[in-house]
């Protein structure tokens, strides 16, 4: 039917990220088995109500932080807005900029049961934490989600910016989906969807100089330093992105990138431009020549 609503995929992402967010989307559609959904690319800078909070100081984990407009992730707040961007109808999947389709149909979570809980995800790193980087969202029943009242709680520090990350206000709506839709930083038998969660080691921003604001260990019995604890035992300071421990992942990045270059999808300009602003590694095009085209 021609006016049968269309469940869509949305990648989160800003222009930092845009390039791993084309890979996704290249994998996203390439392993689907139907048209049954679009996939879109939702890029903070083309606007939002996100730029409300640049420069404005808001509350995470407790504590006062300013909020960057240039930040690698000053993203992450759109995760909220594709129910109301669907007008509250039909289902959407939401995903970061670095999860990518591992030979898997995303079209498979829209088919997942919600009856009982308008939210799938799968558990986060903390006990009472869950992954809201991967989520499967019955749009019809999140009609309180609205980026612009989130906004306006960051600003008068009345929302928690981890709290909502970790979709703790939702606890009762969220029903788990298996780790394999969220896998972080490993491709095994299981894995549909990779996420290389740790920014650190992403294969695609290797050599790139580190900002230690946005990637300092977190401290020693949450009270030191761990610079300092590195200075003691005579470790070098790490300054810049390291490769990523596993060779399969940053085997699939890269043969999916060229994949994507050689389809058209991803044009040889936007490559270099990206290299140029210090987006991707300098060495991205030795990378490709080495890579089996996906």
């Amino acid at each position: 039917m021609a006016d049968k609503i269309r469940n869509k995929v949305f990648i989160c992402s800003n222009n930092q990220q845009l390039l791993g967010a084309k890979v996704s989307r290249y994998t996203l559609e390439k392993y689907r088995r139907s048209d049954l959904f679009e996939v879109v690319i939702l890029n903070t800078d083309d606007g939002s109500e996100l730029d409300r909070l640049a420069g404005q100081t808001y509350l995470r984990a407790g504590e006062i932080h300013r909020f960057s407009a240039t930040e690698l992730q000053s993203w992450t707040l759109i995760r909220f807005a594709p129910p109301e961007l669907m007008n509250f109808q039909g289902k959407a999947v939401v995903i970061d900029p670095d999860v990518f389709a591992v030979g898997a149909d995303v079209g498979e979570l829209f088919e997942r049961d919600m009856t009982e809980t308008p939210i799938l995800a799968r558990r986060g790193k903390g006990e009472e934490n869950w992954a809201s980087s991967v989520m499967v969202l019955d749009c019809a029943r999140l009609r309180q989600w609205s980026l612009a009242k989130i906004v306006d709680g960051l600003l008068a520090h009345e929302l928690d910016y981890r709290v909502l990350m970790d979709l703790r206000r939702e606890t009762e709506s969220i029903g788990e989906i298996e780790e394999a839709w969220n896998c972080f930083d490993r491709i095994d038998g299981s894995t549909r969807l990779l996420h290389t969660t740790v920014r650190m080691t992403q294969p695609w921003r290797t050599g790139l100089p580190l900002d230690m604001v946005i990637n300092r260990p977190p401290p020693f019995m949450g009270v030191i330093p761990r610079e300092w604890i590195h200075a003691l035992l005579g470790r070098r300071q790490l300054t810049v992105h390291q490769e990523h421990p596993d060779r399969k992942v940053k085997t699939f990045f890269f043969s999916h990138l060229k994949g994507a270059v050689e389809a058209g999808v991803i044009q040889e300009d936007e490559v270099n431009l990206a290299v140029e602003q210090g987006q991707i590694r300098a060495d991205i095009w030795e990378q490709l020549d080495r890579a089996e085209s996906a």
